[in-house]
């Protein structure tokens, strides 16, 4: 376990009401801050439900501000989801130990392009 967190801004997307606020417990538990929509301005991290319309667009434009994208699904893994180039794509039931980890990763610095 990590002694210092980076508190970041984490949109949690999911049609369904207790998914939603199961993974925004895990989240917040974290010392993160969560939010429902991007109203609120530019996001860290989105978690999103790829076989939700609504989510998908809010996780491309999201992606358009530069946060990164994890799919959790409790669906098959749809082609849109893979468009949104998710940093991992995690399945309902979502176990809690992964599903930390994968916030953290999407959470540290972006690795510097290599030189050409």
């Amino acid at each position: 376990m990590r002694n210092e967190y980076v508190v970041a801004v984490v949109l949690v997307s999911d049609p369904e009401q207790r998914w939603r606020i199961a993974l925004t417990a895990i989240v917040e538990a974290l010392g993160h801050e969560v939010v429902h929509d991007l109203d609120h301005g530019p996001v860290d991290v989105i978690v999103v439900e790829p076989m939700s319309r609504e989510s998908v667009a809010l996780a491309r434009e999201a992606r358009g501000m530069g946060a990164r994208v994890v799919c959790v699904t409790g669906g098959r893994r749809v082609i849109g989801g893979w468009l949104l180039e998710p940093l991992a794509y995690l399945e309902k039931p979502v176990k809690v130990g992964p599903f930390v980890r994968t916030i953290e990763r999407a959470l540290e610095p972006a690795a510097p392009a290599a030189a050409a």
